[in-house]
């Protein structure tokens, strides 16, 4: 390929042993002539029954002329090139109907999975066929692109209410209600969504990628591409006599202006100096996005390489303001989104399948999905006032699975579980004299009982835990937990220090593990868990996994709240 290079007029592009060139007729004609000596001399050949020629109708009679050429199979029509289709609109149109028909092929071979694998099948179809889908946004052209990312977005929910049962589309859901559980099934797990972005969303960012990686690449240098680039960068009016590159810089200018009137208002610096091609071309780094109001270590800025990536966290951060920062959405659903947010909040599902003591069954998955998106729960159903908490349970597991003591039982087995995973932790941690309930700390105070009770391996200080797990809907704290991310944790974690602050004499000996029920943990939880791993090495890999065991260990423990407390407690073993 190096010495191909040695032909002016020829753009050489390679990926493992496709070769492309873009040439003039007769310079195309002379390289290959030179290739077939060439491959020669080192063993190889050149299958010309495999080359396929893409050229314009007018240099047909130029064609014919080169004798090298004539027995190459020629077109005008367009070839698709690494699987992406090049040429005319038409040829593009049906290549795309071809992609749909592929990705439909794929989508059904996930489905004939058997009905036990759902993890799998969900895994699968995340990772795998929406993966596939967001490579060919970043190559298609944007008529195309955009054909292609409507079409995947309005199959992909068809398919998650095929495999899950009815979510957005359930009959007891208002409109209203369906639209808001479709955008969060398009936000990242980290937010509270199931991971299934919406690729109309990140479409126009994929191309506008595209063509920065263009100006970026080993094309660069080349005619077309300056002149492109310098009318992108010029922002007075094109010239007067249009050309096709001007139409084309004004195409692209569009797709990037389409970006920015969507990102959010308060985005990172870096984006929003990549809202303009001037800022754009002339970026180095970017923050990774983090969930808004969510209190996290500053992560240090990382290269610009995709600005893919740095726009869609951009977009999929303004859906997820767009729900929680609207007062008309319902407090019971930007309570459960904000309790749902945060670093590892999404590890249950992100990462399935799992072979762990924390695996889930296909019907705890669908219970925890559908507590996860507010959609109504298969074996709940309206009733008349409970004779145990005197309130009217809903069919979403509101009063039920948060407030109603029938359900208490299954609460403190997740407590429990919680514990013991703790309790894990600490001992992979080097911990010493891990007592789980050691009684009460005072004969003066037989009530205050830690959960834990443990020793420091490098202070040499006796530690001790208490677990809550809180819910964000209970009555006197929902208008706050509606509008204040991790409010509930941070008021739990402040009861327990509270309690236990006669008995502890610093403050620091006292760990309060406050968890919200979708797996929000609370400021000092936070803060006390980075202390307490800070004595270890890659303290923030061994913290991370420490925070996604508990939150994998909350949502199972979610499963069986929702399960356990949908049926009689005394027919329950």
């Amino acid at each position: 390929m190096k010495r191909v290079r040695q032909f002016p007029d020829v753009t050489v592009l390679a990926f493992h042993d496709d070769i492309s060139l873009v040439a003039p007729v007769r310079q195309l004609d002379s390289v290959l002539r030179w290739s077939q000596e060439h491959l020669r001399r080192i063993g190889a050949k050149l299958q010309l029954a495999k080359c396929t020629i893409l050229h314009h109708p007018e240099v047909v009679p130029e064609l014919a002329r080169q004798t090298n050429l004539a027995s190459i199979a020629q077109t005008t029509e367009g070839l698709c090139l690494h699987g992406v289709p090049i040429g005319s609109p038409t040829y593009v149109s049906h290549q795309t109907r071809r992609l749909l028909l592929e990705h439909e092929k794929l989508i059904e071979g996930i489905l004939r999975l058997p009905s036990d694998a759902l993890p799998q099948q969900l895994c699968l179809f995340r990772y795998c066929a929406s993966g596939r889908s967001t490579y060919f946004l970043r190559a298609l052209d944007n008529t195309a692109g955009a054909v292609l990312a409507r079409e995947v977005d309005a199959r992909s929910l068809q398919v998650l209410s095929r495999l899950c049962g009815p979510l957005h589309d359930h009959p007891f859901l208002s409109a209203g209600d369906a639209k808001l559980v479709q955008a969060q099934i398009q936000l990242p797990c980290r937010w509270g969504g199931l991971g299934f972005s919406s690729q109309a969303r990140v479409q126009p960012a994929a191309a506008v990628d595209a063509w920065l990686q263009l100006f970026r690449g080993p094309l660069a240098d080349l005619t077309p591409t300056l002149r492109l680039k310098q009318l992108l960068l010029n922002t007075a009016d094109p010239a007067t006599s249009p050309t096709t590159l001007t139409a084309l810089a004004a195409e692209i200018r569009h797709l990037l202006r389409t970006v920015s009137e969507n990102l959010p208002a308060d985005c990172s610096s870096s984006v929003a100096r990549a809202a303009t091609w001037d800022g754009l071309l002339n970026q180095s780094c970017a923050p990774r996005s983090t969930p808004p109001t969510q209190t996290t270590a500053e992560d240090p800025p990382r290269p610009l390489t995709r600005v893919q990536r740095a726009f869609a966290n951009a977009l999929h951060c303004a859906a997820y303001q767009d729900i929680i920062d609207d007062p008309t959405v319902p407090a019971y659903t930007r309570a459960r989104l904000r309790s749902a947010t945060g670093g590892a909040s999404g590890t249950w599902f992100r990462d399935i399948p799992t072979a762990s003591a924390t695996f889930v069954t296909r019907q705890q998955l669908i219970a925890n999905i559908r507590q996860l998106l507010g959609s109504p729960l298969t074996a709940h159903r309206s009733s008349e006032a409970c004779s145990s908490c005197r309130h009217t349970h809903d069919v979403y597991g509101y009063q039920l699975l948060h407030r109603c003591s029938r359900s208490t039982r299954m609460r403190i087995h997740r407590h429990n579980e919680l514990v013991r995973t703790i309790v894990r932790l600490l001992r992979g941690w080097g911990f010493t004299d891990v007592v789980v309930e050691p009684g009460p700390m005072n004969e003066e105070t037989p009530q205050r009982e830690p959960d834990i009770q443990a020793i420091h391996p490098r202070t040499h200080r006796t530690l001790f835990f208490d677990v809550v797990v809180t819910s964000p809907f209970l009555t006197r704290l929902l208008q706050r937990t509606a509008t204040r991310t991790g409010y509930a944790a941070n008021t739990a974690a402040q009861r327990k220090i509270h309690k236990y602050s006669v008995i502890v004499n610093d403050p620091e000996d006292f760990i309060p593990i406050a968890i919200e029920t979708y797996g929000c943990l609370g400021n000092r939880t936070m803060a006390d868990l980075r202390r307490l791993t800070r004595h270890l090495d890659s303290d923030h890999t061994i913290l991370s996994r420490a925070i996604a065991n508990l939150n994998r260990t909350l949502w199972r423990g979610n499963a069986w709240v929702a399960l356990g407390g949908s049926t009689n407690p005394s027919s329950t073993n």
